[in-house]
């Protein structure tokens, strides 16, 4: 930031105003006189700011029914594909594809591999999560940042 000499010597002073009032405030408190600032009165209050899209929630399950009568999964694959769902969310204790974290995903690939073979988890459990998040991306619904959380 340049500034000419006139604006720095002023942008000086309050700084040094404000650095001294700082020190006067400290030193009440020190002192044990917890009163409150008079001259902070001078900033208007904090506002709080809402978010400017608000998330919705996105079932997890509901993504992989959707997801299974849009792509005309066979009978055989939703059957073999739905308890996957069902046990993702009973693990992480919600439905929401937005709440979805990396760690999640990694306890409960982890939780599966004490039950299940590597094979089991990888073509059937991680393959089917894939093809719902990936869809849910091509459809709009999830970020690509957000699949790859």
């Amino acid at each position: 930031m340049l500034l000419d000499f006139t604006t720095r010597r002023a942008l000086d002073w309050h700084i040094a105003k404000a650095m001294r009032q700082a020190e006067e405030q400290a030193g009440k408190y020190f002192g044990g006189d917890f009163s409150p600032d008079p001259i902070a009165e001078r900033f208007p209050p904090i506002e709080e700011v809402k978010p400017a899209i608000a998330i919705v929630s996105l079932s997890i399950v509901g993504s992989f029914d959707t997801y299974a009568g849009k792509s005309k999964l066979a009978p055989s694959t939703r059957k073999r594909w739905h308890p996957v769902f069902s046990h993702l969310v009973a693990f992480v204790g919600h439905d929401d594809v937005h709440l979805l974290t990396r760690q999640s995903l990694t306890d409960w690939r982890d939780d599966l591999a004490k039950t299940r073979s590597g094979v089991t988890v990888k073509d059937v459990y991680l393959a089917s999560l894939k093809a719902v998040l990936n869809w849910l991306v091509e459809e709009g619904k999830l970020s690509a940042t957000r699949r790859s959380a």
